[in-house]
């Protein structure tokens, strides 16, 4: 069950367990290319083990990543999902954060229609996401912008902009107006507060269904413990 919390002072959050958080678009299934931002933080304190990571994506209804039964689910994980490692706890207390480290490979879509999840076809690779492991002392971002394409056809277009590559980007807090300001720059990832960006405008294809009808954001967490503090969610609208 998901908590309120503020554990970072004048910043409230929701706090995940094993679980995710969906919220419906005001604008339903009306756009072509959107962009997705979070900032949060784990509630660290050792290595993550495998396979550990927070996630963003958009669904159709309320079935997401964790419903009985999905209509259509697509998501992008923090890190590869077949081949990650766990995440390495850095930085210097209280400025504490995860980075994942997979080698060549560590983010990569999936969708999941019905009861069945699957894995899309394209892996970002070369890039080691990081996230804050302290939400009493600093939140980073995390952005997802997906154009959907022809409606039928199985191709979509995505970018991931997280923190990456620097030993100080998962230790550095990126303020509120910070991230609007990552959130709503359609062209350029403008990378403020070590923010960097992954792949741009590359293309996967869909394994199982496209009619691409996705009307909800999601965000969630794979484990009860540690949990996943989300100060914010936000949806911008290009096209």
């Amino acid at each position: 069950m998901a908590f309120l919390v503020e554990q970072l002072i004048g910043e409230k959050a929701v706090q995940l367990g094993y679980e995710e958080i969906v919220r419906p678009f005001s604008f339903g299934t009306n756009w072509t290319t959107i962009r997705l931002g979070v900032l949060w933080a784990v509630n660290g304190y050792s290595v993550m083990p495998d396979f550990t990571a927070p996630y963003v994506g958009v669904c159709t209804g309320y079935g997401g990543r964790y419903a009985a039964s999905s209509t259509d689910a697509f998501w992008v994980p923090t890190v590869h999902y077949i081949t990650s490692s766990g995440g390495n706890l850095g930085g210097t207390p209280p400025a504490v954060y995860y980075r994942w480290n997979s080698g060549t490979s560590n983010v990569q879509p999936l969708q999941r229609v019905g009861t069945t999840t699957s894995v899309c076809s394209l892996s970002f690779t070369g890039y080691y996401t990081e996230i804050s492991a302290n939400p009493s002392n600093h939140y980073t971002g995390f952005f997802l912008t997906i154009n959907k394409g022809t409606v039928g056809a199985a191709g979509v277009t995505i970018q991931v902009i997280a923190p990456s590559g620097a030993a100080t980007a998962g230790a550095t807090n990126l303020s509120r107006g910070a991230f609007l300001a990552q959130l709503e720059n359609e062209t350029t990832a403008i990378s403020p507060n070590s923010l960097f960006g992954g792949a741009s405008g590359s293309g996967t294809n869909l394994p199982t269904r496209f009619v691409k009808d996705w009307d909800s954001m999601m965000v969630g967490w794979v484990k009860s413990t540690p949990t996943l503090s989300i100060a914010c969610m936000t949806v911008c609208r290009f096209a």
